[in-house]
């Protein structure tokens, strides 16, 4: 069943005005943010960044490239884990592959037309029905923010005002207008008791997690209109685990090419941390593979730390290695999974299950 016949086989509802009013208040802040960036980009020094992505030697090149490509490799593991959960019926390469089709494509075009749409067609062709594919994409997310999560609270309870000492946020005399009190107002809030407050609260509810999964016994229980199963205790461990070697390989691409650029090492919990920050600013202001947002985050943190042109060409290089170049193998894959034979119905208890 695809999306649309779910959508049209539940009731109409109308959107409440808060609804509404949220929808057109992100609206506007992702309009506000990409002409922000547009008007930022001129003022960049765009020549030195070039400069800077050639002088990037083969060795860095190539520690990038190899974080990259097991990033993917990775996350492709996050489907895996699904078909092993859910106990389906697809052959484990392909489900890897649609996995990595996916999330090339979620990286460019957004999570609901790479991550969700994409999925859909692809296990619909490999014979899936809608609310095994909603599964695996809930999971896929789930396990994405899972690793966000532990790492976010993690750095906050470890290093606390550590990594704000190392990154200094522009001043509000470097910005003007609203972008400055923008700026005072989100340092001032970083630098406050709430984060530390939130990563305990998060981490208190990955150790009730925990516990629930080592509970035994626990009957599968219906949750946004599906029915799930808790995982066994390595499966939860995997989810984890998988979550957040999808972030540290993420930053560790950008990591090894900033090395060369910067005039003094830059800490990996320093580039961690601003590329937690910078992936929530991608998140609220939905601009198609974040194109700027994530930029204008890492040079507002880390000025300080490498000039603004090298700075620039780490991140371009980033994009082309971790956004851009898998959407080659996304085509070459969407080509080759679509005209697979078609797998047969779909066999939810075809494997296994797996002794707790």
């Amino acid at each position: 069943m695809s999306p649309a016949a779910l959508s049209r086989s539940e009731p109409a509802t109308r959107a409440s005005p808060w609804r509404r009013r949220a929808r057109i208040g992100v609206a506007l802040f992702s309009i506000g943010a990409l002409g922000l960036v547009i008007w930022k980009a001129t003022a960049l020094d765009w020549p030195s960044a070039w400069r800077a992505i050639g002088s990037l030697p083969a060795s860095a090149l190539l520690l990038a490239t190899a974080a990259a490509l097991l990033g993917h490799a990775n996350y492709g593991a996050f489907d895996l884990l699904a078909r092993r959960w859910l106990r389906l019926d697809i052959g484990r390469l392909r489900c890897w592959a649609i996995a990595l089709v996916s999330y090339a494509c979620t990286l460019n075009f957004g999570a609901l037309l790479g991550g969700a749409a994409m999925r859909w067609r692809l296990y619909d062709a490999a014979g899936l029905g809608g609310k095994a594919i909603a599964q695996v994409v809930t999971l896929a997310i789930v396990t994405n923010w899972l690793g966000f999560a532990s790492l976010a609270a993690g750095l906050v309870l470890l290093q606390g005002q550590g990594l704000l000492s190392e990154a200094h946020a522009a001043e509000p005399t470097q910005v003007q207008g609203a972008v400055a009190e923008v700026a005072s107002a989100v340092r001032h809030w970083l630098e406050g008791s709430v984060p530390p407050t939130l990563a305990s609260g998060v981490l208190a509810l990955l150790a009730a997690w925990a516990v629930l999964v080592a509970w035994r016994g626990i009957p599968p229980w219906r949750a946004l209109r599906l029915q799930w199963q808790l995982p066994t205790r390595p499966q939860a461990l995997a989810q984890w685990l998988l979550g957040m070697a999808n972030w540290l390989c993420m930053v560790a691409v950008l990591w090894c090419l900033l090395q060369p650029l910067a005039a003094q090492p830059v800490s990996f919990g320093l580039v961690l941390w601003t590329h937690l920050l910078a992936s929530l600013a991608v998140l609220v202001a939905r601009i198609p593979g974040g194109i700027g947002v994530l930029e204008a985050v890492y040079l507002w943190l880390l000025h300080d730390q490498v000039a603004s042109g090298p700075l620039l060409g780490a991140l371009l290089v980033f994009r082309a290695l971790y956004f851009l170049l898998p959407l080659v193998w996304a085509g070459v894959g969407y080509a080759l999974l679509t005209r697979a034979p078609r797998a047969g119905p779909e066999r939810p208890a075809a494997l296994p299950a797996p002794a707790r």
